[in-house]
């Protein structure tokens, strides 16, 4: 019997022993359960803190776009304003230089035209003085040729009346055309004796 009452207290201390686990993961599901809860509960709070910070974050840093783009905005028309205005004033010096380049031009071509000019004057005048003086002392040659050779033929008439040339201005004697040729041919026969 001994076999029978060991077993009752096997029995029972493994029913006791039941009891306690049971018992125990019992309180481990408890303790599971309210620790799922907390966390569920932490989760959720955490979310919503997270939800908020994002929001918030997000806010700002909308703001913060918005304000960095009007800023580029503003310091956007501001540099096209001035980038306008330098070239505007760049266009006025260049309009200035190249009204005072054509200026300069113009004054020099002026000054430039009245110096030719005034040369050209000088020129023309003095090549007309040149040609005057010249048809001048041609007239006087022509004039000069005209009287002598209008006296040679006034003497050349008047030799053919008497056979001879009496008034020809040669430089020399005067003398008939037989008297002439007799004087050549003596002429070449003293230099032919001579030689």
């Amino acid at each position: 019997m001994k076999i029978a009452e060991s077993m009752k207290d096997t029995t029972r201390d493994i029913m006791a022993s039941y009891n306690q686990r049971v018992k125990a993961v019992g309180g481990i599901v408890d303790d599971t359960r309210s620790t799922l809860n907390r966390f569920g509960r932490d989760r959720r709070k955490m979310s919503a803190d997270q939800s908020k910070a994002l929001a918030e974050f997000t806010g700002e840093l909308s703001s913060t776009i918005a304000a960095l783009l009007k800023k580029i905005s503003q310091d956007h028309a501001a540099m096209g304003k001035e980038q306008k205005a330098e070239l505007v004033k760049f266009v006025k010096e260049v309009q200035t230089s190249v009204g005072k380049m054509i200026q300069d031009f113009t004054t020099e071509r002026g000054e430039m035209s009245d110096a030719l000019k005034k040369e050209l004057t000088k020129y023309v005048k003095g090549m007309a003085a040149d040609v005057a003086g010249m048809i001048g002392e041609y007239r006087t040659d022509m004039n000069k040729a005209h009287a002598a050779w209008s006296s040679m033929a006034a003497s050349l008439a008047h030799a053919r009346k008497k056979g001879h040339a009496t008034s020809i201005e040669t430089g020399g004697d005067t003398s008939s055309v037989e008297e002439a040729v007799e004087k050549k041919s003596r002429k070449k026969k003293e230099t032919e004796g001579a030689e």
